[in-house]
């Protein structure tokens, strides 16, 4: 099983067609606005480096391993959700 938390803010575009993608491709997540809980934007700055929204973290429950996809790309969350490499037409 996956844990998927989108690091995004309220006025975040392209945060929102992430969040929409994915709901509807039936993923569960867990949203965190960056700029109500700033602790954790601190954090996932000091994780990753990286100071940009949306930033989707994908843990995998069962090895602990976790990834960090950048930017709005869905594509490579539902790879990452499902262990395969996805055509752009394929849907989950």
């Amino acid at each position: 099983m996956k844990q998927v938390t989108i690091y995004s803010t309220p006025t975040c575009r392209g945060c929102y067609e992430l969040k929409q993608t994915l709901a509807e491709s039936k993923v569960k997540f867990a949203i965190v606005d960056i700029l109500e809980d700033t602790e954790a934007g601190r954090a996932l700055v000091a994780k990753t480096g990286m100071m940009m929204v949306p930033q989707t973290q994908i843990i995998d429950m069962e090895t602990g391993a976790e990834d960090f996809v950048f930017g709005n790309n869905p594509k490579m969350v539902l790879e990452l959700i499902t262990n395969k490499v996805l055509d752009i037409t394929t849907k989950v």
